[in-house]
């Protein structure tokens, strides 16, 4: 559906011999990987927690502190159309992740972020109404955030050329102004079933989704094996979850990145201690022990 605004706008042509003889400007990325002006996603089974990710995601652009590791390089403003919670659902979260903050940190979220409960309204961006208002809304943004994806269209995810659709219109938009889109997907039920919500393919739908985003994150709970390999207890596995790049273009690969869910279900980062740093930990405390009871080596 063309855009009632600008119905025929065809594309530049590339300056070949201005890109051999000039040095490019360096890829600006809002995340590690996410290159400003393109859309991505973020995919998860239901309650992994990558709604509370993506707010803190916002706070992170918006203070430009980085809390949770994930590349943010630079601040700016944030446009969060939240789709699937309530107004005091995320007036909670929001009160629960001002405990991390300084009164100064609050300041730049209240005044860079635009955080909007579209629950309960029939946004559709397939309508020229709504995309030309989130289009309006995305103007001067560093990050538009769409959580979750169902909630902003009324066609069949199923089908490659209704997907095709929803990509088209969010690429527009992020290309006219310049934003990045991070889009809330759910994994599908198959994936999320056999625990492979971190697989590339695992987002719900047609696959054009992840084939046409130009970069594609997960989060994942963690597993029992990965409870076990990391000594946490299976009562407290579930508190866990692991975030990593699925697809990317622009950058090498990065680490997993694993977050605690805390008071209020805000992630911070979680850190494990190796069965290798254990046993060597502990050697050194015996051997201190050792020197505490018997300083002198002929005692053993």
């Amino acid at each position: 559906m063309p855009n009632s605004n600008n119905q025929y706008k065809f594309p530049q042509r590339i300056d070949i011999d201005r890109c051999f003889s000039e040095k490019p400007l360096p890829l600006d990325f809002v995340l590690a990987g996410f290159v400003v002006g393109t859309v991505g996603l973020l995919t998860s089974p239901g309650g992994a927690g990558k709604s509370m990710l993506a707010l803190q995601i916002a706070t992170d652009i918006a203070t430009g502190r980085d809390d949770l590791h994930l590349g943010v390089e630079k601040t700016g403003s944030v446009l969060f159309l939240a789709g699937e919670d309530p107004a005091n659902v995320l007036h909670q979260r929001l009160h629960d992740l001002s405990l991390h903050f300084s009164p100064d940190d609050r300041h730049k979220i209240s005044s860079r972020c635009d955080i909007r409960a579209t629950l309960g309204v029939d946004t559709n961006i397939m309508s020229d109404r709504w995309f030309t208002w989130i289009k309006e809304q995305s103007k001067g943004r560093r990050l538009v955030v769409i959580d979750t994806l169902s909630r902003f269209h009324h066609l069949n995810e199923n089908d490659a050329r209704d997907a095709k659709q929803i990509m088209s219109r969010l690429e527009q938009i992020s290309a006219e102004m310049n934003a990045s889109i991070l889009v809330l997907h759910h994994v599908s039920k198959a994936s999320a079933m056999n625990g492979e919500g971190d697989a590339q393919q695992a987002a719900r739908g047609s696959s054009v989704f992840v084939d046409n985003a130009r970069w594609a994150s997960f989060l994942a709970g963690m597993t029992p094996k990965e409870a076990k390999d990391k000594r946490i207890d299976e009562s407290n596995r579930r508190k866990y979850v692991r975030w990593n790049i699925s697809k990317q273009n622009y950058c090498a690969p990065v680490t997993d990145k694993w977050f605690e869910r805390s008071h209020g279900g805000v992630l911070v980062p979680a850190s494990f201690q190796s069965i290798s740093d254990k046993s060597v930990a502990y050697a050194r405390q015996s051997q201190t022990l050792k020197s505490m009871v018997a300083p002198n080596d002929d005692f053993y």
